[in-house]
């Protein structure tokens, strides 16, 4: 098990640094933030800690936290996205255009609106609100103008044994992008909505980051003709506490 840092100052004595490590024995803590890579091609790019604005300390990632995650994630050959995206906050905006949320929010972030507008990501969970929601999938892309690209869906799951039996764990089956064709990976469901995120930097900037290739793998493509072809993942992601999202 793979988890993220903590939320409350309180909780820091179950951590190490920010640099990660082993908490005990199969749990992982993955560190501030950074790109983890399974075995099997996952990626999983993630962030630590509750948005302090210009605030960072143990609990609290800054914006220079988010702008240095982006241009490490970004920088990666042929990046056109990753797989999952991890965040205590979720992001600001995001029931925008799709399904009603019926709860009010303590923890919405534009950072992290504009990480995972950048970023990406086929999937994006949060746990830190303690309600679940699943919004239906959004495009990371603008109809009939430029390149096509994959859709991106957010789950938020509750805490684990809560009274109302809200839910906390989300199963899912997931074949890493890079051993995805380009018609597979893009496709649209038919309950696709645009993207409740707007984009509040220069959009030059971060092309400047990471240049867009006529490519859609990770590593060489394919000869003409072929498909990558590799096999699926089950997941399942439980959180087990309103402070930390967990893999």
């Amino acid at each position: 098990m793979h988890v993220v840092g903590c939320n409350d100052d309180a909780q820091a004595m179950h951590f190490m640094d920010d640099e990660g490590g082993e908490l005990c024995d199969n749990v992982t803590y993955l560190g501030k933030s950074g790109l983890f890579t399974s075995t099997s091609g996952l990626s999983v790019a993630y962030i630590s800690g509750l948005d302090g604005g210009s605030k960072d300390d143990f609990s609290h990632f800054s914006e220079s936290d988010v702008d240095s995650l982006k241009q490490k994630v970004r920088s990666a050959p042929n990046f056109a996205g990753i797989d999952i995206l991890l965040t205590s906050p979720w992001p600001k905006g995001v029931s925008a255009y799709g399904t009603e949320l019926k709860h009010s929010l303590n923890n919405e972030s534009d950072s992290i609106a504009q990480l995972t507008l950048a970023l990406r990501p086929r999937y994006h969970f949060s746990g830190v609100e303690g309600v679940s929601y699943e919004r239906n999938p959004y495009r990371n892309h603008t109809v009939l103008s430029g390149q096509s690209s994959h859709v991106s869906r957010f789950v938020a799951l509750a805490d684990v044994g809560n009274k109302e039996k809200r839910k906390y764990l989300y199963a899912f089956n997931i074949v890493p992008m890079k051993y995805l064709d380009k018609d597979e990976l893009h496709k649209q469901p038919a309950d696709t909505t645009e993207c409740p995120y707007k984009l509040k930097v220069d959009s030059r900037s971060l092309a400047q980051q990471a240049p867009e290739r006529n490519a859609f793998f990770y590593g060489e493509a394919p000869m003409s003709g072929q498909k990558r072809r590799g096999r699926s993942i089950d997941c399942t992601y439980t959180d087990y506490s309103n402070s930390n999202v967990h893999m």
